[in-house]
């Protein structure tokens, strides 16, 4: 008998091939597909999208997206990945008190983290790139 994914312990099956392989911020998602990508963002941008492209995945498994500001988790969004390549996305409002750098850590079902990307809103940031919708 052949053991199937349905077989083994959840998000067994996925672990050793799940992978981001594409993560970008932004100002939108339009069409699955991510809007005013940038690395920084202007301190009125008001939310800062998260789109990845998540691949690896065999039948249906959980992952989350965690933001993070000044070392402590803010934000925690738990997102399903469906087909082996799939693209999805988390979206943050970012206060005026928010101001600074935030990183999102992408981590499996079992807390791995998968990738880890860093954001800058409003503070330090030289130009308003990723304000224009």
């Amino acid at each position: 008998i052949l053991a199937t994914a349905e077989d083994k312990p959840a998000g067994e099956a996925a672990k050793s091939s799940l992978a981001v392989e594409k993560l970008v911020f932004g100002t939108a998602v339009v069409d699955r597909e991510p809007q005013g990508e940038a690395e920084s963002f202007s301190a009125e941008v008001g939310k800062v999208y998260c789109w990845m492209r998540v691949t690896g995945a065999e039948g249906e498994i959980q992952i989350k997206q965690g933001w993070w500001y000044k070392g402590a988790l803010v934000l925690e969004i738990p997102l399903t990945i469906r087909s082996a390549s799939f693209r999805t996305w988390g979206v943050k409002t970012i206060y005026p008190n928010q101001m600074g750098e935030w990183t999102v850590k992408i981590t499996d079902a079992e807390g791995q983290v998968l990738k880890e990307s860093k954001v800058k809103v409003g503070e330090g940031t030289e130009k308003a790139s990723g304000s224009e919708k």
